[in-house]
């Protein structure tokens, strides 16, 4: 992006949106303060309001702007100028806030980092920002012991999440966890957050430097469209424009109400519209230093939140949640899903369990992007069309793009998601070819980002999102890219290739998973494995890429079977080429497996490849969970499959013929348990597809056979068993091509 073209003329946008927005809400002001400003303002006029909850404490806004001061000056007195970026390692506790906002008083910059990143993502994080100053939670010494004294850091605090738990509760804390982490020793380097604040409450009152909206405040961290791990500068004024825009969406939200933040200080979504919103109008934040799935509805019954941002998977994780019998959510003014797509059955089913526990709250969906600080589109209230993100902000602009010829598309056509806001970054910090790619300037004379993600606008201006342009991978929320992480992988000595795949999840929609071909003479594929108990190679994984990164259940293919594995450049996809066979073959599918494996029948179904001129076979897309017997039509590209689909729960024994219908192609057998194995187990001679799924393990003391069902090369033969090391496989009866290895 050139300096003069941001001198071009501007046309006029196209915003059908705006008819759902008043004059004065599109009259976009934002006044010259900073993120630490606006939270003083809040004090001043709501100072006995709640402002921080955690672990059942409550601060007022007087109690937290007085530690902040004090936070500040001790920051000040140790060398933090306006400027300097000083990394932030921690899970949701109230020192996180409070130094963030006592080094925005500085004109600091604070560079929010995952607390739970590997060895050397930390130690790229802090180099690549410049840092001289760490906060970071003292369980992860041990991840920093072996560079931090050359990076010629200045100071290292150390945070316990008993700080803020009250006398008791921290002594009986601190006394539990005493032996089950390493400590740092005694170095004038090093010191805790309490000798750090008695530090600061000595020092003489900082008189901050000026400055105002346009001073950077925040780095996030992206891949942005490209996959490759940048640092996304953002100003002030993103979050006071944020803050702004989501009061006049969420317009039930008044002061003393509360957000319950489950999503992370180091996620976009979670920082500005769970932590610093709330604390802009008034309100409390519910920080959750680490979130518990199968305790969510008693996490709601202590807290009683107003507003809930989420992740699918955590409102999943509401919805089949048992604890409280008579859970009572009458308090819940809004519930927000953002992060991934929310399907339709998934949005019925909260919107029936909100129903039936007393919410008048519908979930809606918003849509957002780190480089735009997270909260681009929302829907809320009325202004919701089911199965959309929503619509923009009031004050921000989306058009949909052909990406080839930056042209717009009509309505409901999709294309590129771009974005044109007060809330955009800076740019990529060091990074100039990258930010130029991000944010372009287009012909009506305004500054765009490009997102990378599809989607497509309809008439009224709701944005409905339909995923990613280039390879990624939506794990919880968080993104999470392929060739990152095949980037480290590949550095491990006993790797020669690596690809990773998106795997469907029922918890986490999707996670990872990495195919690796070994070097020659490589005997303990194991010692690659995500572990951190590994200690018999050099360079155990986990020492360069966050443990959430990778799933665990990796397949490892020998070199010496001739087997070639080639990511597309624009889908995850494997592929694994033969030779020597019958019939060669190639196989084009996703790898759609997972341990905890269930299956609905409303989803896509993925195409096997075979050699041409033979028949083209489905392989059934695998997420979700169906837990009943029955009958289903399966549709594939168009063709629809009868399926018969019996489901055990527990321990079970199959012998003999399964799936006796006539009238139904497959045989689809879920285990929720242990499957043990008796005599021949076969599907009877009508079927051309025979699945098991086993959630527990397989004891195959018998024989799973699909021998003379179906022509030999349909790719049809194929059954799906749990083996003994803990991963699935797709398994072909006699006479077929052979497979992928353990895949």
């Amino acid at each position: 992006m050139r300096l003069f073209d941001i001198f071009r003329s501007k046309k006029k946008l196209s915003a059908p949106w705006s008819k759902y927005y008043t004059k004065e809400d599109l009259n976009v002001h934002i006044p010259d303060i900073s993120m630490y400003e606006q939270v003083r303002l809040s004090s001043i006029k709501y100072p006995s309001n709640t402002a921080i909850q955690y672990m059942g404490r409550k601060f007022n806004y007087t109690n937290i702007m007085g530690k902040i001061d004090n936070l500040a000056n001790g920051f000040a007195s140790m060398g933090i100028r306006k400027g300097d970026i000083v990394t932030i390692l921690l899970p949701n506790v109230p020192e996180c806030l409070l130094c963030l906002y006592a080094l925005n008083k500085l004109g600091a910059l604070a560079n929010m980092t995952h607390p739970l990143s590997a060895e050397e993502e930390i130690k790229q994080t802090l180099e690549s920002t410049n840092s001289r100053f760490l906060i970071i939670y003292d369980a992860q010494y041990s991840k920093i012991k072996n560079f931090i004294k050359d990076l010629n850091m200045k100071k290292v605090i150390f945070v316990s999440p008993s700080n803020s738990i009250g006398y008791i509760k921290g002594f009986l804390y601190d006394f539990s966890q005493r032996s089950k982490f390493e400590h740092h020793p005694k170095d004038k380097l090093f010191i805790n957050y309490k000798d750090f604040y008695k530090y600061s409450i000595k020092q003489r009152d900082v008189f901050p430097p000026r400055f105002g909206k346009n001073t950077p405040a925040v780095i996030l961290h992206s891949g942005g469209t490209s996959g490759t791990p940048k640092n996304v500068v953002i100003q002030n004024r993103a979050f006071i424009f944020a803050a702004r825009g989501e009061k006049i969406d969420l317009i039930r939200l008044t002061p003393g109400d509360s957000a319950l933040a489950i999503m992370p200080n180091f996620h976009g979504f979670g920082l500005s519209v769970l932590m610093h919103t709330p604390l802009a109008l008034g309100c409390s934040t519910i920080l959750v230093p680490k979130f518990d799935a199968k305790k969510f509805d008693t996490l709601f019954k202590k807290t009683k939140p107003t507003c809930v941002l989420g992740v699918p998977t955590l409102f999943e994780a509401l919805s089949n949640s048992t604890n409280e019998k008579n859970l009572d959510l009458s308090f819940l003014k809004y519930v927000i899903c953002g992060g991934d797509l929310l399907p339709k059955p998934l949005e019925d089913k909260i919107n029936n369990y909100l129903k039936e526990h007393n919410s008048t709250a519908r979930i809606t969906q918003g849509y957002g992007l780190s480089e735009a600080l997270a909260c681009v589109t929302m829907a809320h209230d009325h202004v919701n069309k089911s199965g959309s993100v929503g619509i923009p902000l009031a004050g921000n602009h989306i058009k949909i793009i052909n990406p080839a010829t930056r042209e717009t598309v009509p309505y409901g056509e999709t294309g590129e998601i771009v974005i044109q806001s007060k809330a955009l970054m800076m740019g990529y910090l060091n990074n100039e070819e990258e930010t130029n790619e991000a944010l372009q300037i287009h012909d009506d004379g305004y500054v765009w980002l490009h997102t990378g993600d599809l989607g497509y606008m309809d008439s009224d201006g709701f944005l409905f999102y339909k995923g990613r342009l280039k390879r990624m991978i939506i794990t919880s929320g968080y993104n999470v890219y392929p060739s990152h992480i095949e980037e480290i992988i590949e550095k491990h000595p006993a790797v020669l290739q690596c690809t990773v795949v998106g795997m469907p999840h029922p918890y986490k929609q999707e996670v990872p998973k990495a195919f690796v071909v070994l070097k020659n003479n490589v005997l303990s594929p194991n010692s690659i494995i995500t572990n951190y108990n590994v200690n018999d190679l050099e360079s155990p994984i986990t020492k360069y890429i966050c443990y959430y990164k990778l799933s665990t259940n990796s397949n490892y293919i020998s070199s010496e079977k001739n087997v070639t594995i080639n990511p597309s450049s624009d889908q995850t996809v494997i592929s694994c080429t033969y030779s020597g066979l019958s019939l060669s073959t190639t196989y084009n599918t996703y790898m759609e497996v997972y341990n905890d494996a269930g299956f609905k029948t409303t989803t896509s179904v993925q195409t096997l490849t075979t050699k041409s001129g033979y028949e083209d076979v489905d392989l059934i897309r695998l997420v979700g969970s169906l837990n009943n017997s029955g009958n289903y039509t399966l549709k594939a590209n168009g063709v629809s499959y009868d399926a018969e689909v019996y489901y055990y729960s527990g321990d079970t024994t199959l012998s003999g013929t399964q799936c006796s219908s006539t009238e139904s192609r497959m045989c689809i057998i879920k285990v929720d348990g242990n499957l043990t194995t008796s005599g021949t187990i076969t599907p009877s001679s009508t079927k051309k597809g025979f699945f098991i799924y086993v959630t527990g393990t397989l004891k195959n003391t018998g024989t799973i056979s699909m021998t003379g069902k179906g022509s030999p090369y349909s790719g049809q033969n194929v059954y799906l068993w749990k083996n003994s090391s803990g991963t699935y496989e797709y398994v072909p009866a006699t006479g077929a091509y052979g497979s992928c290895p353990n895949s």
